[in-house]
């Protein structure tokens, strides 16, 4: 199986193509970005492995919530490839994506990922950590929420690890506010990537658990009331 993963949603766009599990190429840009570089950055992945768009299998994107500009651009571009090729899109929420940068921790069973939301508040999901036959995996308690500070604050019961870029404006208030129950993931580990939305997208598919929908459907996941459409969280 391959796959070409478009991961968008923060202030560091990445792309990456699997085959069979593993990462053949990956590349990350920390800069503003626009749609011709996802295409740039495409082709790249594509030459790096050694592999053109009618060899792939599936396209994974980042469904936010984030930048809008950044899903728009990431979205649009993964519907554009596949009205061209056929291809089929799957889409997985960016704080899955970010939660399952410390999947392989043993040391870690509950995350919280924190992502600014902007006007003091911040996009928020609680996970807790399972083991499967073959992996460990998160699995989410709290659907995607758009809190403030004190009502993250009530969230938190049991210790847990906080990730996700929300900690550059509030770590300093969550280390007072839970100063028991905080740990913070290393700043690395802070934004989704495409070589863990494309893992995240082979793991769904093997399982069966996915259902694949029409690309027309395919939506980013907004959650402010009044600019945007609200979704419920649900990603798949």
């Amino acid at each position: 199986m391959i796959i070409l993963a478009i991961e968008s949603s923060s202030r560091i766009l990445s792309v990456a193509i699997s085959k069979d599990n593993k990462i053949c190429a990956e590349f990350i840009s920390s800069e503003k970005f626009k749609s011709e570089q996802i295409i740039h950055l495409i082709r790249k992945v594509l030459g790096q492995a050694k592999l053109e768009l009618n060899d792939l299998d599936y396209i994974a994107v980042g469904l936010g919530p984030g930048s809008f500009t950044g899903l728009r651009i990431g979205l649009a571009c993964a519907k554009g490839l596949s009205l061209g090729s056929g291809l089929k899109i799957i889409g997985i929420g960016s704080l899955d994506v970010i939660a399952a940068n410390v999947e392989d921790d043993l040391s870690v069973s509950n995350v919280c990922v924190v992502v600014d939301a902007a006007r003091n508040n911040l996009y928020v999901s609680l996970f807790e950590k399972t083991k499967l036959k073959s992996h460990f995996e998160f699995r989410r308690k709290l659907n995607y929420s758009l809190l403030t500070f004190r009502q993250l604050r009530t969230k938190i019961k049991v210790p847990t690890l906080f990730t996700g870029d929300g900690l550059v404006k509030f770590k300093e208030l969550i280390q007072k506010g839970v100063p028991k129950k905080s740990f913070f993931a290393d700043e690395a580990l802070w934004y989704p990537k495409a070589s863990v939305l494309a893992r995240l997208a082979e793991r769904l598919i093997s399982s069966k658990k996915v259902k694949l929908v029409n690309r027309k459907n395919i939506l980013p996941i907004y959650i402010y009331p009044k600019e945007c459409q609200i979704r419920d969280g649900k990603t798949y």
